[in-house]
């Protein structure tokens, strides 16, 4: 259909998130606190949609348009206005690939579009 993705990119190499579970850790008190560094997707998909969650409920409390919480501005905000916040108020990553150069500015394949 012509598209072109991403639409937006999250950080996802090197991100301290909970540590799975041996089934020792798992049993009635056991240690189940503990974190740990990972990277791909599976870091990045979570800190994204803990984004939109966080944004979604910005809209649900009434904070917008004044910044200050007010029940009668609450609103259900749609999937498009949603993606539409988070695309507009993105910016570029900076830092360096894997490979020791620079990340190109975007709109690129690792910037989003």
């Amino acid at each position: 259909d012509g598209r072109i993705k991403p639409d937006l990119m999250a950080p996802g190499e090197s991100i301290f998130s909970a540590k799975p579970l041996t089934a020792a850790q798992a049993a009635p008190g056991g240690d189940t606190c503990q974190t740990t560094r990972m990277s791909g997707t599976s870091m990045a998909t979570p800190l994204a949609a803990g984004a939109v969650t966080l944004l979604r409920q910005y809209f649900v409390d009434g904070y917008y348009p004044s910044g200050v919480k007010t029940a009668s501005n609450a609103t259900i905000p749609s999937a498009a206005l949603l993606k539409a916040v988070l695309v507009n108020g993105a910016t570029a990553m900076e830092g360096y690939e894997s490979t020791g150069g620079p990340i190109e500015p975007p709109p690129s394949s690792r910037q989003g579009w």
